[in-house]
């Protein structure tokens, strides 16, 4: 339909009214993206305005377990874990972390794991996670 109007408008002579077609359609254009939203934004807003005082909010348990509080405030990974362990803990706690670190080949996740064993802090994991790939 467009184009046999801007056929029937695009004949020698009658440029301006074809010039108005166009800039008539890059209005329409510009008003209707400005109507559409963001889902992931509107899912974010959603939660924000779920959450409007601290009573709604969860709170991590700290009592009880063998974690600790550094533990559990997501900086460090829990320390001895076996590799199956470790994986377990990176998919439940560290989720882009984990995914990340399933792409990798056994021998790079067998890196990682051999220097979490020195070192588990999740900032230096998660760096050798991005270096391996």
């Amino acid at each position: 339909m467009m184009m046999t109007l801007y056929r029937k408008w695009n004949r020698p002579g009658t440029r301006v009214p074809s010039a108005i077609l166009i800039l008539w359609l890059l209005a329409v254009t510009a008003v209707n993206a400005q109507g559409t939203g963001d889902a992931y934004l509107d899912a974010l807003e959603t939660e924000a305005r779920a959450i409007t005082h601290l009573e709604n909010a969860e709170r991590l348990d700290t009592s009880g377990g063998t974690r600790s509080e550094a533990v559990m405030e997501r900086k460090y990974v829990t320390p001895g874990l076996t590799m199956e362990e470790f994986e377990r803990e990176l998919d439940q706690r560290f989720g882009g972390t984990s995914m990340i670190y399933q792409r990798l080949s056994d021998e790079a996740k067998q890196s990682i794991y051999n220097d979490y064993q020195d070192d588990n802090r999740i900032s230096v994991i998660r760096r050798n996670v991005a270096f391996s790939l």
